[in-house]
């Protein structure tokens, strides 16, 4: 057996290891036993489905790591990725890694029986075109490892599959449900059934009607699986009507291992009369405890059984019947049992585990290295312009640089997007990148608005990387994703129960805010970057997940020419000459302190200070803000612009204003964009301490404590004033925190944090 010289990293579907629907049947223990003997050179990693139950502690201990999605970064090329079920749950999981270039996908593949029995199992046009999905997903798997020469031969058939990529595996027999046999006297026969129409229980049921030796031997028959009280009775009637009594139907329902085991024990024999299956396991399982077996005419019986002595055809109760009369004789029974047995070395679970394992070693130490182009291939989702959202801006600025080492491409859910500078494209936002195997990495652009809503359910359910643009995600969760949702991560965040009440009050005034709402996005994401230190502090103290710290940059790049243009830009705003212009930017909100900004003004007139305050963005719907302004005779002197600012009246501002006052009563790690803008634009600006320490901000921005004060807010813009800032803007100064925060050096941040090698 050929094997690959050194560990490899093999990537493993483990859904069919957390669905109670498969975990504890065949497929579970299937796949498995194949795990518990997979060769010392493979390091097998789960890729688990979060929205499944998580994975019993035995099968999660033959993992190195669990992933909650494909787009991890130790999986970036995995040398193998292992499909233990793949027609079972949704082939776009794994649809990255089933088509990257270098990586091994190998499919064990079970049947085919939706297909011979479409009319049943593919009835419902839904049910068709997933199952069909699902075949056009499994073709495009290199190795497909099927659980029987049948089943190999139905690959062959149906998806015309060369012999040269197929290998038989087999199955074992389950130990737990083998009891040693020795003496022990029949007390049934045994069919192992199932509330499915395929496994033709029916056929079995006439079969030992009519058998006159059953009858008269009081022989039970004892039927295992689920039947609805209808069936249930249909099925005693058919006794009757073959000429049996119903009192020997037996219909014992779901069945323990434990118990399943005694009735192997206890069998006369087993009666498969299945009109399909890949592999049938209850024949191997009987095999192994010395029952002897009475097998259907079908492919995989003749498979494993070989004498067609003692198969029956599926619908010949008749001819069922004559072989239950000749096994009723001891002399047979023990001549049957030792030919069926003959068949068992095949199938023990080491041989059927090196005849999975042996073609995956081979090919994967015969595997070339995979050549890597020197200029990665990048997807960026984000909204872009015209969406009226801050993000959207940053990104936009962002790809020039970004463009200049990498190539991007970019998907968006913003209408008619304009050409966007150093994106190779600009598509409309789907799932595709993230099912793509061309792209080195995805980024998820987060945000805290309804933008982003479409990018988080595909960060949560494909992966990758994402940027957090804000530090705290309540509003996203409590008006997007529903109050429950957001009480639940919230708990999970902060280790206790969280009321509707807190997150209502948490709501309506975020500076009482204790959660920051990252769990979901920090267990999904690889890497989580964000640009505040205490948002990533906590995430890591709270997630165990350490986030990159890449820091906010210079949005607004400006010609210097532009800024000393000063008396240009108040004319176009129609500001009078003499006034001082204190300007507040960005929506207008109770968490913005605007209160706090109006009695700052105030007290700022009150000292002879000739100012205004203009409120630059919009502002909450029936906001009260003017009767304060009202109250305090400052309705001439404070300005709320009341809409969406453009972005030409949003510079002129910025330009045009003597000061800016920029602050915050939240202070989870908040950023602010506004502030920073300021702090490019050369604009004396009083702020948050923590605001202030968030950005690093230089001199010319004054700050005054988080436990805000309008006297001492008051005290700091009068400073600057003392100070001449608001005459001659520090250009030296503003110029050297811009180099300290370009894009270029986000830019080559970023693609250190995504661990891509760029050239300049």
């Amino acid at each position: 057996m050929i094997e690959p010289a050194s560990e490899r990293v093999i990537a493993v579907d483990a859904r069919c290891l957390q669905d109670p629907g498969y975990a504890p049947r065949g497929i579970g223990r299937h796949a498995l036993g194949l795990l518990r003997r997979a060769p010392a050179w493979a390091r097998l990693m789960a890729l688990t489905d979060p929205a499944l139950p998580p994975m019993a502690g035995a099968a999660r201990g033959l993992f190195s790591a669990v992933y909650p999605n494909a787009r991890f970064r130790a999986l970036d090329r995995p040398a193998c990725l292992i499909s233990p079920s793949p027609m079972t749950h949704d082939p776009l999981f794994t649809a990255r890694l089933v088509q990257l270039p270098g990586t091994l996908a190998a499919a064990v593949v079970h049947d085919f029986i939706p297909l011979a029995f479409a009319g049943h199992y593919l009835a419902d046009p839904a049910r068709r075109l997933l199952y069909h999905a699902q075949l056009v997903w499994l073709a495009r798997h290199d190795l497909f490892l099927a659980n029987s020469h049948s089943t190999a031969a139905s690959l062959r058939a149906t998806l015309g599959v060369p012999d040269a990529r197929i290998r038989a595996t087999g199955a074992p027999p389950h130990q737990t449900l083998i009891k040693p046999r020795a003496g022990a006297l029949p007390r049934h026969v045994l069919v192992i059934g199932g509330g499915d129409m395929r496994k033709n229980v029916e056929c079995a049921i006439r079969g030992h009607a009519a058998c006159a030796r059953m009858q008269q031997a009081r022989m039970p028959l004892v039927l295992t699986g689920h039947y609805d009280p209808g069936w249930s009775a249909a099925l005693r009637a058919s006794v009757e009507l073959a000429g049996g009594d119903p009192a020997l139907l037996v219909l014992a329902g779901h069945v323990t291992d434990v118990q399943i085991a005694q009735l192997y024990h206890d069998a006369l024999c087993l009666i498969a009369p299945s009109r399909a299956e890949g592999f049938d396991s209850p024949v191997i399982e009987a095999i192994a405890a010395g029952v002897p077996v009475l097998a259907s005419d079908i492919d995989v019986h003749r498979e494993l059984l070989g004498d067609p002595a003692w198969l029956f055809g599926a619908d010949d109760p008749a001819g069922l019947a004559r072989l239950l009369d000749a096994i009723a004789d001891p002399a047979r029974q023990c001549e049957l049992v030792a030919a069926q047995r003959r068949v068992l070395p095949e199938y023990t679970a080491e041989r059927v585990a090196a005849r999975f394992w042996a073609p995956i070693g081979e090919r994967l130490a015969a595997a070339p290295a995979v050549l890597r182009g020197a200029r990665p291939r990048v997807a960026l989702l984000s909204p872009l312009p015209p969406d009226r959202s801050g993000v959207a801006d940053y990104t936009a600025t962002s790809c020039a640089e970004l463009g200049r080492l990498v190539e991007l491409h970019v998907f968006t859910g913003a209408n008619h997007p304009p050409p966007v500078e150093g994106a190779a494209t600009v598509r409309p936002l789907s799932a595709l990148p993230h099912l793509s195997a061309r792209f080195d990495r995805v980024v998820n652009v987060l945000g805290n608005s309804h933008f982003h809503l479409e990018i988080f359910h595909y960060l949560l359910r494909h992966g990758g990387a994402c940027i957090g643009h804000d530090s705290r995600m309540l509003g996203f969760y409590g008006i997007l994703l529903g109050m429950d949702r957001t009480a639940a991560v919230a708990a999970a965040e902060l280790g206790r129960p969280v009321t509707r009440a807190e997150i209502d009050g948490w709501m309506a005034d975020e500076a009482r805010l204790e959660a920051l709402h990252y769990g979901e996005i920090a267990a999904a994401a690889d890497p989580v970057i964000v640009h505040s230190p205490v948002t990533a502090r906590l995430i890591r103290e709270r997630h165990g997940v350490r986030p990159v710290l890449l820091p906010f940059c210079i949005q607004r790049p400006w010609d210097p020419a532009a800024l000393a243009r000063r008396q240009e830009a108040r004319r176009r705003l129609g500001l009078p000459d003499g006034k001082v212009v204190i300007a507040t930017f960005g929506y207008v909100q109770k968490s913005k302190a605007p209160e706090d900004c109006i009695w700052a003004l105030d007290v700022l007139r009150r000292w002879g200070v000739d100012a205004a305050l203009h409120f630059v963005g919009g502002h909450e719907s029936g906001h009260e803000y003017g009767r304060l302004v009202d109250s305090l005779g400052l309705s001439d002197n404070v300005v709320f612009l009341g809409d969406y600012v453009s972005e030409a009246t949003y510079r002129d501002y910025l330009v045009g204003a003597d000061l800016g006052v920029q602050l915050r009563r939240v202070y989870l790690g908040s950023i602010s964009g506004a502030l920073q803008d300021c702090i490019g634009a050369g604009l004396p600006t009083v702020t948050n301490a923590s605001l202030g320490e968030m950005l690093d901000a230089p001199s010319y921005v004054r700050c005054v404590p988080d436990a805000l004060s309008p006297l001492l807010v008051a005290e700091a813009l009068a400073n600057l004033l003392d100070c001449g800032l608001a005459r001659t803007r520090p250009e030296a100064e503003r110029l050297a925190y811009v180099a300290a925060h370009s894009f270029a050096d986000y830019a080559r941040g970023l693609c250190a944090a995504l661990g891509l090698e760029t050239a300049a």
